[in-house]
């Protein structure tokens, strides 16, 4: 069967690529945290992740994105790659078996309640002590750590978590925040001149609703995106100035590349030993299995994975016995990804600059200038528990177009629209009333503090001279006119 042509760009381009992903939050969380603290916290959603030991290589998840390939007639929000003549696919599925993570629609944040009443003394026009019931919408971390601040940016919270002393904090708090610097800055790969997501520090305060919440649909959303986004616009640009010095391209990559990177691992077996060591006995999430062997450029990629004879691809992971019985994987099997997920996922927050030179992680990775030798072809044979590059992968193949992929002009995999072109107007109208109201009350509450701080004292006195005037007067025998 004839094999498709090359659809990597001639002239691939210099790059280098920033990982947002912080692993380090991971060594920062097993070290501080005390051992029943660190128990706790591995019996959580997030638990299994902090024996992740791998490094970034970034010329190899660029290798990679520079062999896109746009398909007809697939899943939307899949990527596939083109590997000597066989594409393989990267989406939710691949995502979930690699991190072990829920996979579910994601809620609306409003479906969520966090107001306890509160009993609140107050005095009477008559003087007395009543009590008054008050639904007041709860903050507990925010307001115990950081002093009720209201925008706390993620560097600011790392610093808090490093400062604290967990011998003598509470143990469930400890985990807490933990959990928040494992979603924010590992798993979410965030910026860290972002602020923290009020509502993740109010969810986390209710261990059972957070670890039950679909982190996995979360933060693929924003791997996916950053992916899918990273070469938009550069292909072309950079594939033209590929033969020029000074050929500079730099991009960060949000979500969580090492996921990304130990799927390559999984789906091109001939990666274990060359640029990860699979551990002998398999584990449960995927990642946790692989370690890196080495920091890797460019130039070894291109020579000796993409001119190999024996690489046998895999279409697509397919799940062990032991993972078909996990719970994870029975929620990933119902799920369908939809646009209204990315778009609630990455709701408010800006597009991640791909061209800034001062967001980087301490691991990344300069590209050099290589050509590539693409005419390979090569056939796999079945492996186990997976389906390799075989007669149904070359008939795959056939649909496969013969021009490199222009992210711009994509119409399988569109720029996630606004959460509010899904909404009808009366959801539009209840969310901005919703907000409207959180604001308004918190500003009256604010002003009436700032009045009572201000005047409260000058008004008893008032109220109390009345209230002597009134008994003075009452006592007084005027005789009648």
């Amino acid at each position: 069967m004839t094999s498709p042509k090359s659809k990597t760009p001639i002239h691939p381009f210099q790059a280098t690529v920033s990982n947002l992903s912080n692993r380090n939050v991971l060594s920062e969380v097993n070290l501080r945290l005390t051992p029943a603290q660190l128990a706790k916290f591995k019996k959580t959603c997030f638990g299994k992740l902090l024996d992740i030991t791998l490094k970034f290589q970034g010329a190899l998840v660029h290798c990679m994105l520079l062999r896109e390939v746009a398909k007809s007639d697939v899943q939307p929000f899949e990527m596939w790659f083109d590997l000597l003549g066989h594409a393989i696919r990267f989406s939710y599925h691949e995502f979930g078996l690699v991190s072990g993570l829920r996979f579910a629609p994601i809620p609306c944040e409003s479906s969520y309640h966090f107001k306890e009443v509160e009993e609140v003394h107050v005095k009477d026009k008559a003087g007395e002590i009543i009590v008054k019931r008050k639904e007041v919408e709860k903050h507990r971390l925010r307001d115990l750590y950081f002093k009720g601040r209201e925008r706390i940016k993620l560097r600011e919270y790392k610093e808090k978590f490093n400062e604290l002393d967990f011998y003598n904090i509470d143990d469930d708090d400890a985990v807490k925040l933990a959990l928040i610097l494992v979603l924010e800055l590992f798993l979410c790969g965030r910026d860290k001149r972002r602020l923290i997501h009020p509502f993740h520090m109010q969810l986390v305060d209710y261990l059972d609703q957070f670890n039950a919440y679909p982190w996995g649909t979360f933060c693929w959303a924003w791997t996916y995106k950053s992916l899918h986004d990273a070469l938009s616009g550069r292909l072309n640009k950079y594939a033209d100035r590929s033969a020029k010095k000074n050929n500079d391209c730099k991009y960060n990559l949000a979500g969580c590349p090492f996921i990304f990177q130990a799927w390559v691992y999984e789906a091109i077996p001939y990666c274990n030993g060359l640029y990860g060591v699979k551990k002998s006995l398999p584990s449960i999430p995927r990642i946790v299995t692989w370690n890196t062997s080495k920091t890797i450029e460019y130039r070894d990629v291109q020579l000796r994975l993409f001119a190999a004879d024996n690489v046998d691809p895999l279409v697509e992971l397919r799940a062990s016995d032991s993972e078909l019985e996990e719970d994870w994987f029975k929620l990933l099997q119902l799920y369908k990804p939809s646009e209204l997920d990315i778009a609630l996922a990455c709701y408010g927050e800006d597009d991640i600059d791909q061209g800034a030179t001062d967001i980087r992680s301490t691991e990344e990775n300069t590209i050099d200038d290589v050509p590539v030798d693409q005419s390979r072809t090569h056939t796999a044979d079945v492996g186990d528990g997976n389906v390799c590059a075989d007669d149904h992968g070359d008939a795959l193949l056939d649909k496969v177009p013969r021009t490199p992929i222009v992210h711009q002009a994509s119409k399988k995999r569109p720029r996630p629209k606004p959460a509010s072109e899904f909404m009808n107007h009366d959801d539009i109208l209840e969310s901005l009333f919703q907000r409207m109201e959180k604001h308004i009350d918190a500003r009256i509450d604010a002003r009436f503090q700032q009045m009572e701080d201000k005047f409260g004292a000058q008004l008893r006195d008032i109220q109390n001279q009345l209230r002597d005037i009134h008994e003075y007067v009452s006592k007084l025998q005027i005789p009648p006119q």
